[in-house]
């Protein structure tokens, strides 16, 4: 509720381009992903290490296919 909160405040307060409103938001959702994946990292060690290794494997499939 908080970020939601901030970005609409943002989104209220700014006058200027689309374009560095679209950026801002982009990157604050990029942080809270990496955030996410950090705690989620160090509560799931296992867990996010085989996600990891699935997305390596699905990647090289993709490649191979291409």
């Amino acid at each position: 509720m908080l970020g939601i909160g901030i970005h609409v405040l943002v989104d209220h307060l700014w006058n200027g381009s689309s374009d560095t409103i679209l950026t801002y938001l982009g990157l604050t959702l990029l942080i809270q992903r990496g955030l996410v994946w950090l705690r989620a990292t160090a509560k799931f060690p296992e867990a996010t290490q085989k996600t990891a290794l699935y997305a390596q494997t699905r990647k090289a499939q993709r490649r191979a296919k291409s």
